[in-house]
């Protein structure tokens, strides 16, 4: 377990920096202003994404190892163009997506869902490297494609943002799909329809807490964008990003926890599992928060431009939320893993109760450092519901989140292990 562990950490840890330097490219290039543009337009693409997930997010990993992976994949892939088309005409109409983009979205978010699926279920056949592998070289192409056309054909340009982003997703997709039809599955369709149901019944449950949780997450762009500008929005993002990049620990960890626990059937090894990890994930997110908020405002204008100065501050109204969200990750992947969905859409749900009336409260009279206050209280909610419900099952206490000699020595082997 520790060399996939190892494996998926370097390779999130690889995208976090790869995801930084393209953050880096877009803010030196195209501004605060171009970054907001950007910003909004990954949060369509997320929604958009999220919706796609109910046929095949997280439900599907779960029902990878029980079922035929064709009778999964069919209807994936037919609702996955349904609703891309379908979610793109809406936010068309709520006026979310600039008419020029709207072709866009329909276009990028088909191939992320597409990818999605394939990658998905590659994870609920235990291939995590091959998901890491591909994850890596999708983020990767992203940055070469855009740094090639940002300095060297001078396309300094949103729409070459979208550009790239047609390379990395259409050629990740086409090795995934590759990948797919190497698996050793044959197509069989007995209880087709039955499984249909089933893939519904377990995505749509679990896929209700991604939406909620992505309501928590980006919600303070849209109220940003709103009630202030797009350089507002702009500014927000990149302290998002930053502060995020640090979730890469706890669902590094999450990962190989969530390929685990749905192929087991002993509870109480289950437990322990996500004990440990919690803990490890604590200790990583903490140290790693800490570091990137004592930075001075002075490197954060030397790397992304004279308007980004502010973005410490963002960080700082972020940091004790994204601690418990590295954290909480762990807990909610141990019910994910158990099919206890519901639980985490409660956790989500009680974010979000805080999430609305937080962003409408503080962000018209502290504008990006009210949206990322509003997050932080929406992520401590959802942390404390977790935490509460593992509690009851584990016996689990706060102060076990502490770490001890153990925790070092396990730290330490994992970042030796070849």
């Amino acid at each position: 377990m520790l060399a996939k562990i190892l494996h998926t950490f370097t390779s999130r840890v690889g995208i976090a920096g790869l995801n930084f330097l393209i953050v880096m490219l877009t803010a030196q290039v195209l501004g605060a202003s171009g970054r907001g543009e950007i910003g909004i337009f990954g949060a369509n693409l997320a929604l958009v994404i999220l919706f796609t997930g109910l046929l095949g997010g997280t439900g599907l990993a779960y029902l990878t190892p029980r079922t035929n992976i064709y009778q999964l994949l069919l209807p994936a892939y037919v609702w996955s163009v349904l609703v891309s088309g379908l979610v793109t005409v809406l936010l068309y109409f709520l006026d979310q997506v600039p008419p020029e983009f709207a072709i866009h979205l329909f276009g990028l978010s088909l191939l992320l869902a597409l990818f999605t699926v394939n990658t998905t279920v590659l994870v609920g056949k235990e291939k995590v490297k091959l998901f890491n592998y591909l994850s890596f070289l999708q983020t990767l192409l992203l940055i070469v494609v855009l740094a090639t056309g940002f300095l060297v054909f001078k396309q300094q340009t949103i729409a070459f943002y979208f550009t790239a982003l047609y390379w990395a997703y259409g050629f990740t997709f086409t090795l995934s799909f590759i990948a797919i039809l190497l698996l050793p599955d044959r197509p069989d369709f007995t209880g087709f329809q039955q499984n249909i149901l089933h893939l519904f019944k377990f995505g749509s449950t679990a896929q209700l807490s991604n939406i909620i949780t992505f309501l928590n997450y980006r919600l303070g762009y849209y109220f940003l964008n709103t009630l202030t500008d797009s350089k507002a929005v702009g500014i927000f993002s990149v302290g998002v990003s930053l502060s995020e990049a640090i979730w890469m620990v706890g669902r590094s960890l999450a990962l190989v926890q969530y390929a685990k626990l749905v192929n087991t059937e002993d509870p109480e090894a289950a437990k322990q599992l996500t004990i440990k990890l919690a803990r490890l994930s604590f200790l990583v997110t903490f140290t790693a928060v800490l570091v990137l908020a004592l930075l001075p405002p002075v490197v954060f204008q030397l790397i992304f431009g004279e308007e980004f100065g502010s973005v410490n501050t963002v960080i700082w109204s972020l940091g004790l939320g994204i601690i418990a969200i590295g954290t909480s990750t762990i807990f909610s992947h141990y019910f994910a893993g158990r099919g206890k969905y519901s639980i985490n859409n409660w956790a989500s749900f009680s974010g979000l109760l805080l999430t609305v009336p937080a962003c409408w409260l503080l962000i018209p009279k502290l504008g990006f450092v009210g949206a990322g206050m509003a997050s932080t209280l929406s992520y401590l909610a959802a942390f404390t519901f977790l935490y509460w419900k593992f509690r009851k099952e584990s016996g689990f206490s706060f102060t076990q989140l502490l770490p001890g000699k153990t925790d070092f020595q396990e730290l330490k082997k994992l970042l030796r292990k070849k």
